[in-house]
C-alpha cells in the first residue's frame, strides 16, 4: 500500500475531511490533496510527523516500507515503455 493510499484510508477511518486534516496539521489543503493523489514528489518530515500525530498512528505505519515507492515507479515506467513499444510496432 502506498503512502497516498494509507493516508487516505487512515484519514477516512478517523472521520476527517481533507480540509480538517490540513487544519489540524501544519500544512495546506492542496498539500493533503497532492499527498493523497500521489502527485507529490516529496514529503517533508515535519508534515509526515504531524499527520501521524493527528491520525494517532506511528510514523512507521504511515510510511510504506523503504523502497516501495521506487519499485512502483519502476513498474509504472516499464509498463509505459511496453505500451510505447506496442504502439511503435503496430505502426510498422
Amino acid at each position: 500500500m502506498t503512502f497516498a493510499e494509507k493516508l487516505r484510508m487512515l484519514r477516512k477511518k478517523k472521520g476527517y475531511t481533507q480540509q480538517e486534516l490540513a487544519d489540524l496539521t501544519i500544512t495546506s489543503l492542496d498539500t493533503i490533496k497532492r499527498y493523497e493523489s500521489g502527485k507529490s514528489k516529496g514529503l517533508r518530515l515535519e508534515v509526515a510527523y504531524e499527520i501521524a500525530r493527528v491520525l494517532n498512528v506511528s510514523l512507521d505505519s504511515l510510511l510504506p516500507p523503504y523502497g516501495t515507492d521506487v519499485e512502483q515507479e519502476l513498474q509504472r515506467a516499464e509498463a509505459a515503455i511496453s505500451r510505447i513499444r506496442e504502439m511503435v510496432t503496430s505502426k510498422n
